[in-house]
């Protein structure tokens, strides 16, 4: 996925988005230290390892790489442009849950209908012990 790539959004208009890029900086076992630099969506932390997009195999499928986090010397981010793409995101799942509680109303009581007093109380049921007059 490229840096200007826009997302997928039924309601809004594609709006391609700005990143940011990500440099980490490793330790390869065989080639050494390695510097790469990639969009700062295509880079995560996760597990206790550093994980990015590293490319595509011979049949176009995504290649992630996954360091673990002692092998890495450091990773830099455009912080800025990583700041705005989680306010977007965020701007975009508060107007997601506004929807939601608009199409599907809950009350503050924590919805049922019925009010926390009248569910305060046990309700309860008899039971007719019929052991002595049970045949078989």
């Amino acid at each position: 996925m490229s840096d200007t790539e826009s997302r997928d959004n039924d309601d809004a208009p594609e709006i391609p988005v700005e990143t940011g890029k990500a440099t980490i900086v490793y330790e390869h076992p065989e080639e050494g230290k390695k510097e790469v630099t990639v969009s700062n969506e295509q880079v995560v932390y996760a597990q206790d390892h550093w994980a990015f997009m590293s490319g595509t195999d011979e049949e176009g499928n995504d290649l992630v790489r996954r360091v673990p986090r002692d092998r890495v010397h450091y990773v830099e981010r455009n912080v800025q442009k990583f700041e705005e793409e989680v306010r977007t995101v965020r701007h975009r799942v508060e107007s997601l849950a506004n929807e939601v509680r608009q199409k599907l109303p809950v009350n503050a009581s924590g919805g049922g209908g019925e009010s926390e007093q009248t569910q305060s109380e046990p309700h309860r049921i008899e039971v007719e012990d019929d052991d002595a007059t049970t045949e078989r």
